[in-house]
């Protein structure tokens, strides 16, 4: 068998995966592997002229935690990234609908956080997702969430979508080495990551304007119940670093 039909590694690899995902505290998990081959040929006056051919592994996970899952994928299979894409799709699992938030700092540390807490126009607070029995989901830092408030007119269509009433929420974990997003910038209206000093525009689902960011931040769907804010939709993408 060529090395190319040999299943062997794609199902070791997809094993090692949902093992990764098990140990970050999914309940269940299941993984696919997608080995791809492609071979294109241009011919010209009846004449073989330029052949090409192309390799490529996909891997995508999917976690269960409760009634809660969340998918992501990676084609990087050396497996050292695996605990991390693991965790990562366990986070985005966990903040599930119907959560709510408490402050992570400040005179109001571990008390719910309602729209009216927030100052409108910035800057922004952490905070941590509560699930509806109370329990708070600060087991890991990748669950860290940061809110702000603005005029619901200043949103793009897609941040209006997501958001509550001009509250949005987005990952507080930058996407560039997974440094907190805990600084603002008065003069941009916008989210800093304190160690690179990659910018996020949170009016406009939470896009680079500045810094090394490959990526924006992954963002949360919001509603309000009694005023108080509320995970309506899990993630958007991946939370966290992006995967080398």
């Amino acid at each position: 068998m060529t090395s190319l039909l040999d299943q062997t590694a794609l199902a070791d690899l997809a094993e090692r995966l949902v093992g990764a995902a098990k140990r970050a505290g999914a309940d269940a998990a299941d993984a696919i592997a997608v080995r791809g081959i492609s071979l294109s040929v241009e011919v010209r006056d009846g004449a073989v002229e330029e052949s090409q051919r192309s390799e490529g592994d996909d891997l995508g996970l999917r976690v269960l935690v409760g009634r809660k899952q969340a998918v992501v994928s990676t084609n990087d299979l050396d497996g050292s990234g695996f605990d991390a894409l693991a965790e990562r799709a366990v986070a985005m699992a966990r903040a599930a609908p119907d959560d709510r938030f408490v402050f992570l700092t400040g005179p109001k540390k571990g008390q719910v956080v309602r729209a009216e807490d927030l100052t409108l126009g910035g800057p922004q607070v952490q905070a941590f997702p509560m699930a509806p029995d109370g329990t708070v989901r600060s087991d890991t830092r990748l669950n860290l969430v940061i809110l702000a408030r603005f005029d619901p007119a200043v949103l793009t269509d897609e941040t209006r979508a997501r958001a509550a009433d001009g509250v949005v929420a987005y990952s507080a974990i930058c996407t560039h080495q997974g440094c907190p997003v805990n600084m603002w910038s008065k003069e941009q209206n916008a989210f800093v990551c304190s160690c690179h000093a990659s910018i996020f525009d949170p009016r406009n689902a939470a896009e680079v304007i500045g810094g090394p960011a490959p990526r924006p931040l992954a963002a949360l769907g919001l509603k309000l119940k009694d005023g108080v804010v509320t995970v309506a939709s899990t993630f958007s993408g991946h939370v966290g670093a992006t995967p080398s």
